[in-house]
């Protein structure tokens, strides 16, 4: 049973290199750090049980989630409810419901930050897919992506109705797809000239680290490291850092990943990343992203109990 002063990470993949980075600069702390897989969790009425063992949170522990399924979701509401008086829950659930694709989009227009014409996939009928593409997203071709999910995945360009019901149907791995996948996926305007390149400016504690530029090194319009892409210090770019600092006030973010486009008329944001890896934006800057986190979630627990 975890009893003990600890950081509890919450993830739901293999340790990444962030992690492992992570629990290199927590050693230095001497700091105990445990991953648990959200998924092998039993969330009951009476406490959260991982291998049959309740999981026991003491005053002064500190909560990551480092990704944002649906059962972080419950998972964080859960802890809320029961220990927000005694423990740091990193991130909250306003800024994991902002890990939602869509979420993010609607969050973006109602504070008046450009982003790309968003609409939410409501039907599998090609016809019906082909009027909210023509009406919504000035048509195609245009961008669709999984409303969860991070590094890339499950995005891609669609060029018909067609097109869009083959990528849900490969993407969930089965061709009669439930009706509650069809408000998982979103169509979004295609900027044709901001195709292989985006901007991630990564915040912290309620500062910019710092901003990389990605670049698609396969000509793809994608333009994730995870997926090969080339990162570049961005020096200086005071559109994005005013943008990246209200979604970041706004929103009440302490960490993310915030992702930009630019089309002709200037910059878009497009994403807020809570779970942002930080490999390549450490190897561009030279900055210690693992250590600024550590320090950050210290302090938050600190300020916490003084108060």
């Amino acid at each position: 049973m975890i009893s003990k002063r600890k950081i509890v990470i919450f993830n739901v993949h293999s340790e990444s290199k962030r992690l492992v980075r992570f629990k290199e600069e927590a050693r230095k702390k001497d700091l105990d750090v445990y991953v648990v897989n959200s998924y092998s969790l039993s969330l009951t009425d009476r406490g959260i049980f991982h291998n049959g063992e309740e999981i026991i949170f003491n005053r002064g522990d500190i909560v990551w989630f480092v990704a944002n399924p649906t059962i972080n979701h419950y998972l964080a509401g859960c802890l809320h409810k029961r220990f927000e008086d005694q423990i740091v829950i990193w991130p909250n659930a306003q800024a994991i419901d902002l890990s939602d694709k869509y979420c993010a989009s609607v969050f973006f227009s109602n504070i008046n930050i450009p982003t790309p014409k968003t609409v939410l996939v409501n039907s599998f009928d090609e016809e019906k897919i082909s009027l909210l593409a023509e009406k919504y997203v000035e048509g195609f071709p245009c961008v669709i992506k999984s409303c969860r999910g991070s590094m890339g995945k499950n995005v891609a360009i669609v060029h018909s109705s067609q097109d869009v019901v083959a990528f849900i149907n490969k993407s969930i791995g089965a061709k009669n797809i439930v009706p509650l996948k069809r408000s998982s996926y979103l169509l979004q305007e295609f900027i044709k000239e901001s195709a292989g390149s985006d901007y991630r400016a990564l915040c912290l504690g309620g500062k910019i680290l710092g901003i990389i530029k990605r670049t698609a090194q396969n000509g793809d319009f994608k333009a994730n490291i995870s997926l090969g892409g080339k990162a570049e210090v961005v020096e200086a770019n005071n559109e994005i850092k005013e943008m990246a600092t209200k979604i970041m006030n706004e929103g009440q973010i302490s960490y993310a990943g915030i992702d930009f486009i630019k089309s002709n008329g200037g910059y878009l944001a497009i994403e807020i990343n809570t779970s942002a890896q930080f490999k390549g934006f450490e190897a561009a800057t030279g900055i210690n992203v693992a250590e600024r986190i550590l320090e950050n979630l210290l302090k938050m627990s600190d300020d916490k109990h003084e108060n």
